[in-house]
């Protein structure tokens, strides 16, 4: 085999090992934020992991810590709720004006486009009132 051909296996080797290293270290990255995401435990976790770290706390304030965070656990998720539930308003609120200054190929495009977004597939879509009708 000439120095060719070994040069262009040997790129070729390069780029699927890079491919399949790059498909599996994504895959094992979405799949720990989806599993964080939607676990309202995980929040807290995250928080003494924060406060644990950001204050150097001896066991003792450990325990403290976590006695303050399950305690405010539930108030801290209706804060999330909270939030979540006002941005999908104001969306709702957006897509509606947008929606009167757009043709109705370009609604229902941009509705079939809001569906594909995960962020717009939990609970009732953005803009639920679909196309506005042509006069």
């Amino acid at each position: 085999m000439n120095s060719t051909a070994k040069s262009i296996f040997a790129i070729i080797g390069t780029f699927l090992i890079g491919l399949v290293l790059g498909v599996l270290i994504t895959t094992t990255f979405v799949k720990h934020k989806i599993k964080r995401d939607h676990n309202p435990k995980a929040h807290v976790e995250r928080a003494k992991g924060f406060f644990y770290h950001a204050t150097d706390a001896n066991a003792e304030q450990k325990t403290q810590i976590d006695a303050i965070l399950e305690a405010k656990s539930p108030e801290m998720e209706k804060v999330r709720e909270t939030y979540r539930n006002g941005r999908r308003k104001l969306m709702d609120e957006v897509i509606g004006e947008m929606e009167a200054i757009l043709e109705a190929e370009q609604i229902e495009k941009m509705h079939t486009k809001l569906k594909q977004l995960p962020e717009f597939r939990k609970g009732p879509p953005y803009g639920t009132r679909g196309p506005r009708k042509q006069n």
